[in-house]
């Protein structure tokens, strides 16, 4: 097309279009923004649980597990918006597995039984919650180790020679669901976990009063109960 460079096509034959970048239209980026503030919501839940006195070791040390959850979904969120699937799914996958496990050993007490548990055998008890799991981890464990089944997605063909696709518009869209699928089972899967625990928080929960709080208030910087109340309704 004897078109010079890409910033001449742009000047010749885009230097009219208009686009708003944040006028509230792009999926990608309301997704994002939803995925974040539930994860950070989640966040902040577990740490007002892990502030009672007693409690088991399982229960410490899966809260803890699940206080990487915000943290992961933001790097899975990067790799998602990047349309890259293959590593998205393997954030994803890894992920699930350590929100299983956290699951898995909240009863327990016996640091042995705890550090002998299987994360990839704890999914298995993930699915008593959330069913969809099963499909969801076998969908996973094919892309993440590379079966045939996945890694034929990450090939195109044309009449000549065989091309690799690292990222794309599709790997985008199918990525961005998976985050969304992933948040909204781990999210719900805590909650049933720990229902009653939550329920009696909720319960002896304080509103948060009308004011800004001080640096030395130990609310600060957290979320609101009201906002809170948001995943647990």
């Amino acid at each position: 097309m004897h078109l010079s460079s890409i910033d001449y096509t742009r000047k010749q034959y885009l230097k009219d279009a208009k686009y708003e970048m944040n006028d509230g239209s792009r999926l990608d980026l309301r997704v994002s923004a939803v995925l974040k503030k539930r994860t950070e919501l989640l966040s902040d839940l577990i740490v007002r649980l892990s502030e009672r006195p007693v409690k088991s070791n399982g229960e410490s040390v899966g809260e803890w597990t699940l206080l990487r959850v915000p943290f992961a979904t933001k790097i899975l969120l990067s790799c998602a918006n990047r349309g890259a699937l293959f590593e998205s799914v393997a954030i994803a996958r890894m992920l699930l597995e350590q929100v299983a496990w956290a699951i898995k050993i909240n009863s327990f007490d016996d640091v042995e039984k705890i550090q002998s548990t299987s994360a990839t055998k704890a999914v298995a008890h993930l699915k008593t919650i959330c069913p969809s799991c099963g499909p969801l981890y076998g969908w996973l464990s094919s892309h993440a180790h590379w079966a045939y089944e996945g890694h034929v997605k990450a090939m195109d063909f044309d009449e000549e020679r065989m091309i690799a696709l690292f990222a794309t518009s599709e790997f985008k869209r199918k990525a961005l669901t998976l985050s969304v699928v992933m948040t909204t089972i781990i999210i719900w899967c805590f909650l049933v976990s720990k229902s009653s625990l939550i329920e009696a928080f909720f319960k002896g929960a304080v509103e948060d009063l009308p004011f800004a709080f001080e640096f030395g208030d130990r609310r600060f910087g957290r979320q609101k109960i009201s906002e809170l109340r948001e995943i647990w309704n």
